[in-house]
């Protein structure tokens, strides 16, 4: 294979990993990551084929775009811990507005939207992607509201809930 004919499948692999990346940073970096890990999985398999067939030239573009493909799960997981960073942060916020709002009422809220605007100035959301926040799931647990959980999802199936017995986040597939 020439120098030259390594340009095209190189292009269409750096526009496939960007539109990939593109699509998951404004949907939900986590939920499109599968799907870049079966086209890193291929291009694997690919290479192993290429390596028993000694078909060096096809290993070398192979080896390039299992790096352009590398590439992009990197950023997807960059941006998704990104968000969840913001998300959590957010979520540190609520529970200690949930904290104020107990100490002076006695008891916790039944709803989010009590503690603004005086324990916190807006209730916020939670991050998977620019614009597209979704509220926190709260949950008053009890009659005379002791106890409570907050969770909130980040990407497809993970779960973070706060439980305030324990005082602790809690990670749950």
């Amino acid at each position: 294979m020439e120098p030259m004919s390594f340009k095209r499948p190189l292009i269409i692999t750096a526009v496939l990993a960007t539109l990939l990346v593109a699509t998951g940073v404004s949907i939900d970096a986590l939920t499109f990551a599968p799907l870049g890990l079966l086209v890193v999985f291929w291009q694997i398999l690919r290479a192993l084929y290429y390596v028993l067939r000694r078909n060096w030239p096809a290993l070398k573009l192979c080896g390039l775009r299992l790096l352009i493909w590398i590439a992009a799960m990197f950023v997807l997981v960059m941006v998704h811990d990104y968000y969840q960073k913001i998300t959590q942060k957010s979520a540190d916020t609520l529970v200690a507005a949930l904290q104020t709002y107990r100490a002076r009422e006695g008891r916790f809220p039944r709803e989010l939207d009590a503690l603004a605007p005086r324990d916190i100035a807006q209730v916020p959301l939670t991050v998977n992607s620019p614009g597209a926040g979704r509220p926190f799931r709260y949950r008053l647990d009890g009659d005379v509201g002791e106890r409570y959980t907050l969770s909130f999802n980040s990407g497809f199936r993970l779960q973070h809930i706060y439980d305030s017995t324990t005082k602790k986040w809690e990670l749950r597939d």
